[in-house]
């Protein structure tokens, strides 16, 4: 490789990175959103259980799904850098996240392969996972801590295995997914 070539690979790299720093400055909003609907669910799971009303546990997963997911389609009407190749794949990373958190309770649980308290220790590793991909393509290096956050939550949550797990689910959801947006938010800000 001649020097003209790697000036182009480092080029090239450069412009990745900025898009994807501009795709996730421009989702705070989706963060936040997703972690006040996860939230909800949770202190609904929490109510249900504990006040021995399992019936209000799907439907009230149904309306955050479908909330959640209207809301982001709402938001996403506007932004730009659809055609980037980052905002591609981080758009499908985050996309196949909503699809498979479903598919895995709906499915999980229905054919009994998933105990219901396995779930949120499981969504917790997903969501490391997601931010630790997250990270190695943008500046946002708290993304790695966000990750940390989710891992170590999730070793916590298969330990706790009753429904105070729902309120420990909600409280990894304002630290390792609302802040992060807020933060997200915030950069959008500075850098506009």
């Amino acid at each position: 490789m001649n020097r003209s070539e790697a000036q182009d690979q480092v080029a090239f790299l450069q412009h990745l990175i900025n898009d994807s720093d501009r795709f996730f400055s421009n989702r705070g909003n989706h963060f936040i959103i997703w972690a006040i609907a996860i939230c909800l669910g949770q202190l609904a799971n929490y109510g249900s259980i504990v006040t021995k009303q399992y019936q209000y546990i799907w439907p009230a997963w149904a309306i955050v799904f479908v909330g959640g997911w209207v809301a982001s389609i709402f938001i996403s009407r506007h932004k730009k850098l659809r055609n980037a190749p980052s905002a591609k794949m981080y758009s499908r990373l985050w996309i196949s996240i909503g699809i498979t958190f479903p598919i895995i309770a709906v499915a999980g649980i229905f054919s009994h392969a998933i105990s219901p308290s396995a779930l949120n220790p499981i969504y917790a590793i997903i969501l490391g996972m997601a931010y630790f991909v997250s990270a190695a393509g943008t500046r946002f290096r708290w993304f790695n801590i966000a990750a940390v956050g989710w891992w170590c939550g999730a070793i916590l949550l298969f330990w706790v295995r009753d429904a105070r797990s729902f309120i420990i689910m909600a409280i990894l959801m304002v630290l390792f997914q609302g802040l992060p947006g807020i933060m997200l938010n915030k950069h959008s800000k500075s850098e506009a």
